[in-house]
Protein backbone atom coordinates (compact mmCIF):
# COMPACT_ATOMS: atom_id res chain seq x y z
CA UNK A 1 0.00 0.00 0.00
CA UNK A 2 3.10 2.40 -0.04
CA UNK A 3 4.11 1.63 -3.18
CA UNK A 4 6.47 -1.23 -2.86
CA UNK A 5 4.00 -3.98 -4.75
CA UNK A 6 6.84 -6.78 -5.03
CA UNK A 7 7.51 -6.43 -1.38
CA UNK A 8 7.57 -9.98 0.44
CA UNK A 9 8.12 -11.21 3.98
CA UNK A 10 9.87 -14.16 4.61
CA UNK A 11 9.41 -17.36 6.75
CA UNK A 12 9.78 -15.88 10.79
CA UNK A 13 12.53 -17.49 12.53
CA UNK A 14 12.21 -18.12 16.22
CA UNK A 15 15.22 -18.27 18.94
CA UNK A 16 14.54 -18.99 22.18
CA UNK A 17 17.45 -18.32 25.16
CA UNK A 18 17.09 -17.85 29.07
CA UNK A 19 15.60 -14.19 28.52
CA UNK A 20 12.75 -15.63 26.14
CA UNK A 21 12.16 -15.79 22.57
CA UNK A 22 12.40 -13.33 19.62
CA UNK A 23 10.92 -13.92 16.47
CA UNK A 24 12.78 -12.37 14.17
CA UNK A 25 11.23 -11.21 10.32
CA UNK A 26 13.04 -11.53 6.93
CA UNK A 27 11.39 -8.11 4.66
CA UNK A 28 12.33 -8.12 1.15
CA UNK A 29 11.31 -4.52 0.01
CA UNK A 30 11.32 -5.13 -3.59
CA UNK A 31 11.25 -1.83 -6.07
CA UNK A 32 8.84 1.39 -5.12
CA UNK A 33 6.48 1.98 -8.09
CA UNK A 34 5.47 5.64 -8.63
CA UNK A 35 2.46 7.26 -10.45
CA UNK A 36 3.31 8.40 -13.83
CA UNK A 37 0.05 9.88 -14.72
CA UNK A 38 -3.59 10.13 -13.16
CA UNK A 39 -6.43 11.03 -15.79
CA UNK A 40 -9.85 10.59 -16.04
CA UNK A 41 -12.75 9.60 -18.44
CA UNK A 42 -16.33 9.36 -19.26
CA UNK A 43 -16.74 12.55 -16.74
CA UNK A 44 -18.91 15.40 -18.07
CA UNK A 45 -20.72 16.92 -14.96
CA UNK A 46 -17.80 17.28 -13.08
CA UNK A 47 -14.72 18.75 -13.93
CA UNK A 48 -11.17 17.13 -14.02
CA UNK A 49 -9.82 19.69 -11.18
CA UNK A 50 -12.73 18.94 -9.06
CA UNK A 51 -12.03 15.14 -9.57
CA UNK A 52 -8.30 15.98 -9.02
CA UNK A 53 -9.12 17.65 -5.56
CA UNK A 54 -10.94 14.31 -4.51
CA UNK A 55 -8.42 11.68 -5.37
CA UNK A 56 -5.01 11.60 -2.62
CA UNK A 57 -2.95 10.84 -4.94
CA UNK A 58 -0.88 12.74 -7.46
CA UNK A 59 2.11 12.08 -10.38
CA UNK A 60 5.06 10.66 -8.75
CA UNK A 61 3.82 10.03 -5.26
CA UNK A 62 3.91 5.86 -4.65
CA UNK A 63 1.13 3.72 -6.17
CA UNK A 64 -1.32 3.54 -3.41
CA UNK A 65 -4.42 0.67 -4.21
CA UNK A 66 -6.24 2.60 -0.38
CA UNK A 67 -5.82 5.79 -1.69
CA UNK A 68 -7.78 4.83 -5.35
CA UNK A 69 -10.32 3.04 -2.59
CA UNK A 70 -10.67 6.95 -0.63
CA UNK A 71 -10.99 8.43 -4.09
CA UNK A 72 -14.11 6.17 -5.25
CA UNK A 73 -15.84 7.21 -2.26
CA UNK A 74 -15.24 10.46 -2.44
CA UNK A 75 -16.02 10.65 -6.32
CA UNK A 76 -19.19 8.43 -5.64
CA UNK A 77 -20.34 10.55 -2.58
CA UNK A 78 -20.25 13.43 -4.82
CA UNK A 79 -22.18 12.41 -7.72
CA UNK A 80 -24.92 11.07 -5.20
CA UNK A 81 -25.14 14.42 -3.96
CA UNK A 82 -26.26 15.55 -7.63
CA UNK A 83 -28.74 13.07 -8.05
CA UNK A 84 -26.42 10.54 -9.67
CA UNK A 85 -27.27 7.59 -7.53
CA UNK A 86 -26.48 5.07 -10.53
CA UNK A 87 -22.87 6.37 -10.66
CA UNK A 88 -20.30 3.66 -11.67
CA UNK A 89 -16.73 4.10 -10.88
CA UNK A 90 -13.53 1.67 -12.43
CA UNK A 91 -9.89 1.83 -11.93
CA UNK A 92 -7.84 0.55 -15.13
CA UNK A 93 -3.81 0.80 -13.82
CA UNK A 94 -1.33 0.24 -16.30
CA UNK A 95 2.61 -0.94 -14.90
CA UNK A 96 5.64 -0.20 -16.82
CA UNK A 97 8.24 -1.45 -15.18
CA UNK A 98 8.05 0.87 -12.00
CA UNK A 99 5.63 3.17 -13.07
CA UNK A 100 1.70 3.09 -13.09
CA UNK A 101 -0.54 4.84 -15.71
CA UNK A 102 -3.89 4.98 -13.37
CA UNK A 103 -7.11 6.01 -15.23
CA UNK A 104 -10.43 6.98 -13.69
CA UNK A 105 -13.21 5.58 -15.84
CA UNK A 106 -16.95 7.01 -14.75
CA UNK A 107 -20.38 6.30 -15.47
CA UNK A 108 -22.33 9.01 -14.56
CA UNK A 109 -25.58 7.41 -15.09
CA UNK A 110 -28.78 9.10 -15.50
CA UNK A 111 -29.74 12.22 -13.35
CA UNK A 112 -32.80 12.10 -10.87
CA UNK A 113 -34.49 14.72 -9.66
CA UNK A 114 -36.82 15.38 -6.53
CA UNK A 115 -40.52 15.26 -7.86
CA UNK A 116 -43.18 16.26 -5.03
CA UNK A 117 -43.23 15.58 -1.50
CA UNK A 118 -46.15 13.98 0.33
CA UNK A 119 -47.45 14.75 3.88
CA UNK A 120 -49.00 11.83 5.82
CA UNK A 121 -49.99 11.88 9.48
CA UNK A 122 -50.49 15.60 10.51
CA UNK A 123 -53.80 15.55 12.17
CA UNK A 124 -53.72 18.96 13.76
CA UNK A 125 -49.86 20.25 13.05
CA UNK A 126 -50.30 22.56 9.92
CA UNK A 127 -48.68 21.54 6.78
CA UNK A 128 -46.18 24.55 6.19
CA UNK A 129 -44.83 23.70 9.85
CA UNK A 130 -43.73 20.67 8.09
CA UNK A 131 -42.48 21.85 4.58
CA UNK A 132 -40.56 24.70 6.02
CA UNK A 133 -38.19 21.69 8.03
CA UNK A 134 -37.40 20.59 4.75
CA UNK A 135 -34.00 21.01 2.89
CA UNK A 136 -34.91 20.35 -0.59
CA UNK A 137 -37.30 21.81 -3.16
CA UNK A 138 -39.24 20.00 -6.36
CA UNK A 139 -36.45 20.26 -9.53
CA UNK A 140 -33.07 19.75 -7.27
CA UNK A 141 -31.08 16.87 -7.86
CA UNK A 142 -32.01 13.76 -5.46
CA UNK A 143 -29.80 13.52 -2.61
CA UNK A 144 -30.75 11.05 -0.12
CA UNK A 145 -28.16 12.15 2.59
CA UNK A 146 -30.36 15.47 2.95
CA UNK A 147 -32.79 12.93 4.48
CA UNK A 148 -30.87 12.30 8.07
CA UNK A 149 -31.05 15.91 8.48
CA UNK A 150 -34.71 16.59 7.93
CA UNK A 151 -35.36 14.10 10.39
CA UNK A 152 -33.63 15.91 12.87
CA UNK A 153 -34.94 18.93 12.03
CA UNK A 154 -38.58 17.26 12.33
CA UNK A 155 -37.52 16.04 15.71
CA UNK A 156 -36.59 19.18 17.27
CA UNK A 157 -39.88 20.66 17.00
CA UNK A 158 -40.86 17.87 19.58
CA UNK A 159 -44.30 17.41 17.82
CA UNK A 160 -43.99 13.87 16.45
CA UNK A 161 -43.01 10.49 17.96
CA UNK A 162 -42.35 8.80 15.06
CA UNK A 163 -40.50 10.07 11.65
CA UNK A 164 -40.57 7.51 8.45
CA UNK A 165 -38.76 8.71 5.05
CA UNK A 166 -39.06 6.93 1.77
CA UNK A 167 -38.81 7.30 -1.89
CA UNK A 168 -40.76 6.19 -4.76
CA UNK A 169 -40.15 6.31 -8.37
CA UNK A 170 -43.15 8.51 -10.25
CA UNK A 171 -41.72 9.04 -13.74
CA UNK A 172 -38.40 8.62 -15.61
CA UNK A 173 -35.92 10.50 -13.35
CA UNK A 174 -38.31 11.68 -10.73
CA UNK A 175 -38.82 10.62 -7.18
CA UNK A 176 -41.18 11.44 -5.12
CA UNK A 177 -40.84 12.19 -1.39
CA UNK A 178 -43.38 10.21 1.18
CA UNK A 179 -43.06 11.51 4.52
CA UNK A 180 -45.07 9.59 7.36
CA UNK A 181 -45.42 11.26 10.88
CA UNK A 182 -47.22 10.82 13.83
CA UNK A 183 -47.63 12.92 16.66
CA UNK A 184 -47.13 13.50 19.85
CA UNK A 185 -48.67 14.97 23.07
CA UNK A 186 -48.53 18.66 22.31
CA UNK A 187 -49.07 19.81 26.41
CA UNK A 188 -46.82 18.65 29.42
CA UNK A 189 -47.13 19.02 32.76
CA UNK A 190 -44.05 19.03 35.65
CA UNK A 191 -43.73 19.71 38.79
CA UNK A 192 -41.06 18.69 41.40
CA UNK A 193 -39.77 20.08 44.89
CA UNK A 194 -36.06 19.86 46.50
CA UNK A 195 -33.70 21.28 48.91
CA UNK A 196 -30.94 23.88 48.97
CA UNK A 197 -29.04 25.40 51.45
CA UNK A 198 -30.10 28.75 50.93
CA UNK A 199 -33.60 28.72 49.76
CA UNK A 200 -34.09 25.50 51.74
CA UNK A 201 -37.04 23.67 50.59
CA UNK A 202 -38.38 24.58 47.06
CA UNK A 203 -40.99 23.49 44.55
CA UNK A 204 -42.13 23.94 40.93
CA UNK A 205 -45.00 23.73 38.99
CA UNK A 206 -44.87 24.37 34.95
CA UNK A 207 -47.55 23.43 32.26
CA UNK A 208 -46.71 24.00 28.56
CA UNK A 209 -48.20 23.47 25.17
CA UNK A 210 -45.92 23.12 22.26
CA UNK A 211 -48.20 23.81 19.07
CA UNK A 212 -50.68 26.30 19.61
CA UNK A 213 -52.41 26.93 16.73
CA UNK A 214 -50.92 24.00 15.18
CA UNK A 215 -47.73 26.24 14.23
CA UNK A 216 -45.14 25.21 16.48
CA UNK A 217 -45.53 28.38 18.85
CA UNK A 218 -44.65 27.05 22.22
CA UNK A 219 -46.56 28.69 25.71
CA UNK A 220 -45.31 28.34 28.78
CA UNK A 221 -47.02 28.97 32.36
CA UNK A 222 -44.43 28.26 35.69
CA UNK A 223 -44.29 28.86 39.21
CA UNK A 224 -41.32 28.89 41.55
CA UNK A 225 -41.97 29.20 45.60
CA UNK A 226 -39.25 28.79 48.11
CA UNK A 227 -39.00 29.95 51.52
CA UNK A 228 -37.41 33.55 50.09
CA UNK A 229 -39.01 33.54 46.58
CA UNK A 230 -42.41 33.46 44.80
CA UNK A 231 -42.09 34.04 41.27
CA UNK A 232 -44.46 33.34 38.32
CA UNK A 233 -43.94 33.43 34.56
CA UNK A 234 -45.43 32.88 31.87
CA UNK A 235 -43.30 32.78 27.73
CA UNK A 236 -44.21 32.42 24.30
CA UNK A 237 -41.60 31.34 21.73
CA UNK A 238 -42.70 31.25 17.91
CA UNK A 239 -39.73 29.43 16.33
CA UNK A 240 -39.91 30.61 12.82
CA UNK A 241 -40.00 34.45 12.86
CA UNK A 242 -40.64 35.95 9.83
CA UNK A 243 -40.39 32.62 8.08
CA UNK A 244 -36.78 32.96 8.74
CA UNK A 245 -34.62 29.46 9.11
CA UNK A 246 -32.73 29.51 12.42
CA UNK A 247 -34.47 32.86 13.62
CA UNK A 248 -37.27 32.96 16.64
CA UNK A 249 -38.53 35.41 18.22
CA UNK A 250 -39.17 35.14 22.42
CA UNK A 251 -41.16 36.89 25.09
CA UNK A 252 -41.80 36.78 28.66
CA UNK A 253 -43.59 38.49 31.50
CA UNK A 254 -42.66 37.36 34.98
CA UNK A 255 -43.89 38.26 38.42
CA UNK A 256 -41.23 37.93 41.19
CA UNK A 257 -41.23 38.50 45.11
CA UNK A 258 -37.44 37.69 46.67
CA UNK A 259 -35.81 38.08 50.03
CA UNK A 260 -32.07 38.09 50.38
CA UNK A 261 -30.60 36.87 53.27
CA UNK A 262 -27.40 37.57 55.58
CA UNK A 263 -27.16 33.68 55.82
CA UNK A 264 -24.89 34.35 58.88
CA UNK A 265 -26.92 35.60 60.61
CA UNK A 266 -30.14 34.82 59.14
CA UNK A 267 -30.87 39.08 58.76
CA UNK A 268 -32.48 40.26 56.04
CA UNK A 269 -30.52 42.18 53.51
CA UNK A 270 -33.66 43.37 51.22
CA UNK A 271 -36.99 42.55 49.57
CA UNK A 272 -38.24 43.26 46.31
CA UNK A 273 -41.31 42.69 44.46
CA UNK A 274 -40.39 42.81 40.34
CA UNK A 275 -42.59 42.77 37.44
CA UNK A 276 -41.46 42.93 34.04
CA UNK A 277 -41.60 41.74 30.73
CA UNK A 278 -38.66 41.00 28.04
CA UNK A 279 -39.34 40.25 23.82
CA UNK A 280 -36.72 39.36 21.31
CA UNK A 281 -35.10 37.59 19.07
CA UNK A 282 -32.47 34.56 19.18
CA UNK A 283 -30.47 33.58 16.15
CA UNK A 284 -29.10 30.31 15.10
CA UNK A 285 -25.93 30.73 13.21
CA UNK A 286 -24.53 27.48 13.46
CA UNK A 287 -25.52 24.61 15.70
CA UNK A 288 -22.96 25.95 18.16
CA UNK A 289 -23.32 29.56 17.44
CA UNK A 290 -26.36 31.03 18.94
CA UNK A 291 -27.07 34.89 19.79
CA UNK A 292 -29.92 36.42 20.81
CA UNK A 293 -31.16 40.41 20.77
CA UNK A 294 -33.63 41.35 23.67
CA UNK A 295 -35.51 44.37 25.28
CA UNK A 296 -36.16 44.06 29.12
CA UNK A 297 -38.53 46.08 31.28
CA UNK A 298 -38.84 46.11 34.83
CA UNK A 299 -40.53 47.77 37.78
CA UNK A 300 -38.94 46.88 41.04
CA UNK A 301 -39.54 47.99 44.22
CA UNK A 302 -37.05 47.38 46.67
CA UNK A 303 -37.83 47.62 50.82
CA UNK A 304 -36.62 46.79 54.26
CA UNK A 305 -33.37 47.13 53.01
CA UNK A 306 -30.33 46.86 55.91
CA UNK A 307 -28.83 50.18 56.43
CA UNK A 308 -25.19 49.62 55.67
CA UNK A 309 -26.33 48.04 52.25
CA UNK A 310 -27.91 51.09 50.89
CA UNK A 311 -25.14 52.36 48.34
CA UNK A 312 -27.26 55.15 46.45
CA UNK A 313 -30.41 56.46 46.16
CA UNK A 314 -31.82 53.61 43.65
CA UNK A 315 -31.19 50.50 46.59
CA UNK A 316 -34.70 51.70 48.22
CA UNK A 317 -37.88 52.38 46.36
CA UNK A 318 -39.42 52.05 43.03
CA UNK A 319 -37.43 52.03 40.06
CA UNK A 320 -37.70 51.33 36.43
CA UNK A 321 -34.83 49.78 34.48
CA UNK A 322 -35.02 49.50 30.48
CA UNK A 323 -32.37 47.68 28.96
CA UNK A 324 -31.47 46.11 25.40
CA UNK A 325 -29.68 42.75 25.96
CA UNK A 326 -26.98 41.18 23.73
CA UNK A 327 -25.91 37.90 23.87
CA UNK A 328 -23.45 35.61 22.14
CA UNK A 329 -23.20 31.85 22.89
CA UNK A 330 -20.76 29.75 21.24
CA UNK A 331 -21.44 25.65 22.73
CA UNK A 332 -18.93 22.65 21.47
CA UNK A 333 -19.29 20.74 24.71
CA UNK A 334 -20.86 17.14 24.21
CA UNK A 335 -23.33 16.90 26.68
CA UNK A 336 -25.15 20.16 28.43
CA UNK A 337 -26.27 18.41 31.41
CA UNK A 338 -22.86 16.38 32.02
CA UNK A 339 -20.32 17.58 29.63
CA UNK A 340 -17.31 15.15 29.49
CA UNK A 341 -15.29 17.03 26.54
CA UNK A 342 -15.64 20.40 24.73
CA UNK A 343 -15.96 23.58 25.59
CA UNK A 344 -18.63 26.84 25.56
CA UNK A 345 -18.15 30.17 25.69
CA UNK A 346 -21.01 33.43 26.46
CA UNK A 347 -20.55 37.01 26.57
CA UNK A 348 -23.49 38.82 27.70
CA UNK A 349 -24.13 42.88 27.22
CA UNK A 350 -26.87 44.71 29.01
CA UNK A 351 -27.47 49.07 28.30
CA UNK A 352 -29.38 50.89 29.80
CA UNK A 353 -30.20 54.62 29.62
CA UNK A 354 -32.36 57.56 29.72
CA UNK A 355 -32.93 57.22 25.79
CA UNK A 356 -34.86 53.89 26.71
CA UNK A 357 -36.96 55.68 29.11
CA UNK A 358 -34.69 54.01 32.38
CA UNK A 359 -34.73 55.39 35.75
CA UNK A 360 -31.19 54.18 36.02
CA UNK A 361 -28.26 54.12 33.47
CA UNK A 362 -25.43 51.51 32.99
CA UNK A 363 -23.60 49.74 31.15
CA UNK A 364 -22.83 45.64 32.05
CA UNK A 365 -20.77 42.68 30.71
CA UNK A 366 -20.69 39.47 31.45
CA UNK A 367 -18.26 36.87 29.87
CA UNK A 368 -17.35 33.01 30.85
CA UNK A 369 -15.62 30.23 29.22
CA UNK A 370 -15.67 26.57 30.60
CA UNK A 371 -13.82 24.20 28.83
CA UNK A 372 -14.26 19.68 29.69
CA UNK A 373 -11.35 16.75 29.32
CA UNK A 374 -11.90 13.37 29.57
CA UNK A 375 -8.57 12.19 31.20
CA UNK A 376 -9.98 8.90 31.47
CA UNK A 377 -12.83 6.38 31.26
CA UNK A 378 -13.76 7.88 34.26
CA UNK A 379 -12.09 11.04 34.97
CA UNK A 380 -12.72 14.39 33.61
CA UNK A 381 -11.31 17.52 34.05
CA UNK A 382 -13.13 20.67 34.28
CA UNK A 383 -12.33 24.34 34.38
CA UNK A 384 -14.39 27.50 33.96
CA UNK A 385 -13.52 31.41 34.26
CA UNK A 386 -16.00 34.39 34.77
CA UNK A 387 -16.36 37.48 34.95
CA UNK A 388 -18.74 41.20 35.20
CA UNK A 389 -17.91 44.72 34.64
CA UNK A 390 -20.25 47.26 35.39
CA UNK A 391 -20.16 51.10 35.06
CA UNK A 392 -23.04 53.43 36.10
CA UNK A 393 -23.29 56.64 34.24
CA UNK A 394 -25.02 60.21 34.28
CA UNK A 395 -26.64 60.20 37.40
CA UNK A 396 -25.67 56.65 38.41
CA UNK A 397 -22.38 56.28 39.93
CA UNK A 398 -22.89 52.50 41.48
CA UNK A 399 -25.45 50.22 40.31
CA UNK A 400 -28.74 49.48 41.59
CA UNK A 401 -28.52 46.80 44.15
CA UNK A 402 -30.70 43.92 42.34
CA UNK A 403 -28.19 45.10 39.68
CA UNK A 404 -25.04 44.17 41.36
CA UNK A 405 -22.55 41.71 41.53
CA UNK A 406 -22.72 38.79 44.31
CA UNK A 407 -20.31 35.73 44.87
CA UNK A 408 -20.41 33.02 47.07
CA UNK A 409 -22.46 29.85 47.36
CA UNK A 410 -23.14 26.54 45.08
CA UNK A 411 -22.32 27.59 41.80
CA UNK A 412 -19.73 30.23 42.49
CA UNK A 413 -17.30 30.28 44.97
CA UNK A 414 -17.76 27.06 47.18
CA UNK A 415 -16.61 27.07 50.76
CA UNK A 416 -18.71 30.66 51.22
CA UNK A 417 -21.91 31.16 52.02
CA UNK A 418 -24.22 32.61 49.74
CA UNK A 419 -23.40 35.83 48.82
CA UNK A 420 -20.98 36.55 51.36
CA UNK A 421 -17.89 37.05 49.13
CA UNK A 422 -16.63 40.62 48.51
CA UNK A 423 -17.41 43.94 50.42
CA UNK A 424 -19.34 44.11 53.63
CA UNK A 425 -20.66 47.10 55.67
CA UNK A 426 -20.13 47.70 59.27
CA UNK A 427 -22.45 44.99 60.21
CA UNK A 428 -20.76 41.84 58.13
CA UNK A 429 -23.72 42.66 55.42
CA UNK A 430 -22.50 41.59 51.69
CA UNK A 431 -23.38 45.12 49.71
CA UNK A 432 -22.42 43.79 46.04
CA UNK A 433 -20.26 45.34 43.75
CA UNK A 434 -19.74 46.42 39.98
CA UNK A 435 -17.10 44.06 39.19
CA UNK A 436 -16.32 40.24 40.03
CA UNK A 437 -13.95 37.90 38.87
CA UNK A 438 -13.80 33.67 39.36
CA UNK A 439 -12.36 30.67 38.50
CA UNK A 440 -13.17 27.12 38.87
CA UNK A 441 -11.43 23.88 38.45
CA UNK A 442 -13.00 20.35 39.18
CA UNK A 443 -11.80 16.82 39.09
CA UNK A 444 -14.89 15.02 38.22
CA UNK A 445 -14.72 11.05 39.02
CA UNK A 446 -16.67 8.33 38.46
CA UNK A 447 -16.61 5.91 41.36
CA UNK A 448 -19.43 3.08 40.71
CA UNK A 449 -22.71 3.41 38.57
CA UNK A 450 -24.00 6.91 38.83
CA UNK A 451 -22.44 7.96 41.92
CA UNK A 452 -19.17 10.12 41.90
CA UNK A 453 -16.38 12.15 43.64
CA UNK A 454 -15.69 15.33 42.90
CA UNK A 455 -12.71 17.67 44.45
CA UNK A 456 -12.52 21.32 43.05
CA UNK A 457 -10.66 24.37 43.98
CA UNK A 458 -12.44 27.94 43.62
CA UNK A 459 -11.39 31.63 43.42
CA UNK A 460 -12.76 34.52 43.09
CA UNK A 461 -13.39 38.17 44.50
CA UNK A 462 -16.18 40.84 43.88
CA UNK A 463 -15.32 44.60 43.73
CA UNK A 464 -17.36 47.88 44.94
CA UNK A 465 -16.17 49.83 41.42
CA UNK A 466 -13.96 48.86 38.05
CA UNK A 467 -11.01 50.53 39.41
CA UNK A 468 -10.78 48.48 42.54
CA UNK A 469 -9.98 45.24 40.93
CA UNK A 470 -6.60 43.45 41.71
CA UNK A 471 -5.73 40.36 41.39
CA UNK A 472 -4.11 40.13 45.02
CA UNK A 473 -7.58 40.16 46.47
CA UNK A 474 -8.89 36.77 44.95
CA UNK A 475 -10.06 33.85 47.81
CA UNK A 476 -9.80 30.87 47.26
CA UNK A 477 -11.06 27.72 48.65
CA UNK A 478 -10.40 23.92 48.00
CA UNK A 479 -12.98 20.85 48.66
CA UNK A 480 -14.27 17.71 47.72
CA UNK A 481 -18.47 16.22 46.82
CA UNK A 482 -20.43 13.76 46.22
CA UNK A 483 -22.23 13.29 42.81
CA UNK A 484 -25.51 11.10 42.18
CA UNK A 485 -25.88 10.82 38.01
CA UNK A 486 -30.28 11.81 37.38
CA UNK A 487 -31.39 12.23 33.91
CA UNK A 488 -31.98 15.96 34.62
CA UNK A 489 -28.35 16.15 36.16
CA UNK A 490 -26.10 14.93 39.17
CA UNK A 491 -27.52 15.14 42.78
CA UNK A 492 -24.59 17.10 44.80
CA UNK A 493 -23.39 17.74 47.87
CA UNK A 494 -20.25 19.95 48.10
CA UNK A 495 -17.85 20.62 51.26
CA UNK A 496 -15.54 24.07 50.27
CA UNK A 497 -12.73 25.35 53.05
CA UNK A 498 -11.61 28.30 53.18
CA UNK A 499 -7.77 29.35 52.05
CA UNK A 500 -7.95 33.41 52.91
CA UNK A 501 -10.30 33.43 56.17
CA UNK A 502 -10.35 36.31 57.38
CA UNK A 503 -11.18 37.11 61.08
CA UNK A 504 -14.99 36.86 62.12
CA UNK A 505 -15.53 34.06 58.99
CA UNK A 506 -16.68 30.33 59.19
CA UNK A 507 -14.03 28.32 58.07
CA UNK A 508 -15.97 26.67 55.53
CA UNK A 509 -19.57 25.78 54.41
CA UNK A 510 -21.64 22.82 53.30
CA UNK A 511 -23.94 23.42 49.68
CA UNK A 512 -26.67 21.07 48.67
CA UNK A 513 -28.11 21.46 44.84
CA UNK A 514 -28.94 19.73 41.43
CA UNK A 515 -26.76 20.19 38.43
CA UNK A 516 -23.17 20.89 37.91
CA UNK A 517 -22.01 24.09 39.29
CA UNK A 518 -20.85 24.85 35.88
Amino acid sequence: DSGYLAARVDTASVLSDEDGVSIEFSIQEGNLTTVASLVFSGNTLASTDELSRMVPLRPGDPYSESALSVAKLRIADWYQKKGHAEIQIDFQVKLSGLLADVTIAIQEGRQTLFGKHVIVGNDKTRLRVLQRELLHKEGEPFNPSLFTEERMALNRTGLFSSIDISSELSEKGVRDIIYRVQEAPAGTVEFGFGYAEYEQFRAFFDIGYRNLWGLNDQVQFRVDASSLLKRITLSLYHPWAFEQRGLAFKALLIGERKTELNVDNHSVLYKSDRYGASAGFEKTFSPALKGELMYDLSHVDTYDVAPGVILSKEDVGTLIISAVRLGLTYDRRDNPLDPKQGYVLGATVKVTGPYLLSETSFNKLVVYANAYESLSKNIVAAVSLRGGFAQGYGSTDTLPIVERFFLGGRTTVRGYRQDMLGPKDFWGNPVGGDAFLMGNFELRTKIWNDLGLVTFFDTGNVWTKLKDISLTDLKSTVGVGLRYNTPVGPLRVDYGRKLNRQAGESPDAIHFSIGHAF
